[in-house]
């Protein structure tokens, strides 16, 4: 019978060839260490990591019903357990148990974070929720602190965010998110975060 499990494929840009990483049976939500070596996913609850070339699999943390997470580049991994319900949690790229990134209250969740190249900050989701939108937080911001002081608002659409970095040429880092089925770029300042500009398609 054929194999329908769903698992990790990896393939480097310069070959044809697409090799499955053992052990990944499950995956979802896959996201690269900042050095590109490691592959982080979401599998049987848990948090796990696996190198790139292959070989074991490591558990890093209980992760029921993940929704997204980021390796940034102090050995921190953001991510949403339990649908992001109870907010974003917190865990060393080593393993260990997870703490709070932030605190979610009432109804929504804090869903899909993403880290920006300073290692620092992370943008996320909040669903949902008061303060809906995409939001940018540092991670010395306590969990429990407010967003509405600790965040900053980028945009209030509910949409998986990314970022692209200043380039040759291009000095704002921009946002990147959908909008009505189409992807839009919000110009950003980046030192201090903040819209920079007009956003555009």
């Amino acid at each position: 019978a054929e194999n329908t499990s769903q698992q990790i494929w990896v393939r480097s840009l310069d070959s044809q060839q697409i090799t499955p990483l053992a052990g990944t049976d499950g995956a979802s939500f896959p996201f690269w260490s900042p050095d590109s070596r490691y592959i982080a996913f979401f599998a049987n609850a848990k948090l796990k990591k696996i190198a790139a070339a292959g070989g074991p699999t490591q558990e890093l943390c209980d992760a029921p019903t993940a929704r997204g997470g980021s390796w940034g580049s102090q050995g921190v991994i953001v991510f949403a357990q339990s649908n992001g319900n109870p907010g974003l949690s917190r865990v060393p790229a080593a393993g260990g148990v997870p703490a709070p990134a932030t605190k979610n209250e009432g109804s929504g969740s804090h869903r899909w974070p993403h880290f920006l190249p300073d290692g620092s900050h992370y943008l996320y989701v909040a669903a949902g929720s008061k303060g809906a939108g995409i939001h940018v937080r540092s991670l010395d911001a306590k969990p429990d602190a407010n967003p509405d002081a600790a965040d900053i608002i980028l945009a209030a659409d509910e949409s998986m965010p990314d970022y692209y970095p200043p380039s040759p040429g291009n000095a704002s880092g921009h946002l990147l998110f959908v909008r009505q089925g189409t992807l839009m770029a919000q110009p950003l300042d980046p030192q201090s975060l903040q819209p920079k500009g007009d956003l555009f398609p």
